[in-house]
């Protein structure tokens, strides 16, 4: 099967970067071109996926972290105690 191909100018400059970037990569222009397209699609759809999960977690009432930035700190000072505590039950430090 053959590509249907189409010629477009570019500035020289601008195919000087590519090539650069193409011969630093141990590729040539056209498949950096198609690397960089296929980058920029995943970035989207992580974006997308995290608007959406953001979007949830409003949905869902928040994090309930706090407030002001002392509210959080102490919530996650709390939340790391009880995980410690749930870790290490005070029974094993009794001797």
């Amino acid at each position: 099967m053959t590509s249907k191909l189409i010629d477009f100018q570019i500035p020289i400059d601008l195919y000087q970067k590519i090539q650069q970037l193409a011969t630093e990569e141990q590729s040539d222009p056209v498949s950096l071109i198609e690397q960089l397209i296929s980058n920029t699609y995943q970035r989207k759809s992580w974006l997308n996926d995290l608007a959406m999960l953001r979007q949830q977690i409003k949905k869902d009432g928040g994090l309930e972290l706090g407030n002001t930035k002392e509210e959080m700190i102490n919530n996650l000072h709390k939340t790391r105690q009880e995980i410690f505590e749930a870790d290490y039950p005070l029974s094993i430090f009794h001797y």
